[in-house]
């Protein structure tokens, strides 16, 4: 795993590790965060009998550099297939990093994060609301590549039967000039541009935006025609409560 700094603004949803095999040994990628709380969920797809990966995060300081590791909080090992354990990391400073201990074989494994807001739970996103919704924290990543000339489909959530979903922002990343959409059942909730100086389009909705059961959130992208074919990446975040 490379140790160059990975960059996160806030509310990126991101995979810090991605998914991939890896054989004994330790692997550190290090971070650099616009927020001090990160949501983060460690997904094991396979690995060998008796194999196992340990993630914990710690701060970056002074005496790093000289051995010193100051522990921020730890995932439960993980030696099971197909398993995910998710953790929040919590009073970060803005250069943690992330530790992946991989012991007893080869692991196939990813990291995924989401920063969250860095003013905590308050919003001043459509919807409002100064208290977060319990309940399990949604993360959906899509990299699609562009169509110039034709709306396209990024991403479609279905909101799951027995489910609340409270959304809270959506992001999407194109260098090309493009114009975006965010549906909820046919119905715009958001729209945004972006080009090749401000390829970032971010919609906040606050963490009081629900949406029942078989809700289709949809994000919807049209590039300009005759733009350079490129990759489009797009993040959803929000919160599944029971209903």
């Amino acid at each position: 795993m490379a140790e160059d700094i990975l960059r996160l603004s806030s509310f990126d949803s991101k995979a810090i590790v991605p998914l991939s095999s890896r054989v004994d040994g330790v692997y550190v990628q290090k971070l650099a965060i616009a927020g001090n709380d990160l949501l983060s969920s460690v997904f094991v797809e396979s690995l060998d009998s008796g194999a196992s990966v340990l993630v914990e995060y710690f701060d970056y300081g002074v005496g790093s550099d000289a051995g010193e590791n100051f522990l921020l909080q730890a995932h439960d090992a993980v030696s099971t297939a197909v398993t995910t354990n998710r953790k929040r990391i919590v009073n970060i400073h803005d250069k943690p990093y992330v530790r992946c201990t991989v012991t007893g074989g080869t692991v196939r494994f990813g990291v995924y994060v989401t920063v969250k807001d860095p003013i905590g739970s308050s919003s001043s996103g459509s919807g409002g609301g100064t208290e977060e919704p319990t309940g399990d924290p949604l993360f959906v990543d899509q990299t699609a590549v562009s169509t110039p000339g034709s709306e396209q489909t990024l991403l479609s959530y279905t909101v799951p039967a027995s489910k609340i979903l409270y959304l809270y922002s959506v992001r999407a990343v194109c260098r090309q000039e493009s114009s975006f959409q965010i549906l909820a059942d046919g119905d715009q909730i958001g729209s945004g541009r972006t080009g090749a100086m401000s390829p970032n389009v971010h919609f906040d909705f606050g963490i009081h935006r629900p949406y029942a059961a078989a809700t289709v959130i949809e994000v919807k992208a049209t590039v300009r025609t005759g733009a350079i074919v490129s990759t489009i990446d797009c993040y959803l975040q929000g919160r599944l409560v029971d209903v």
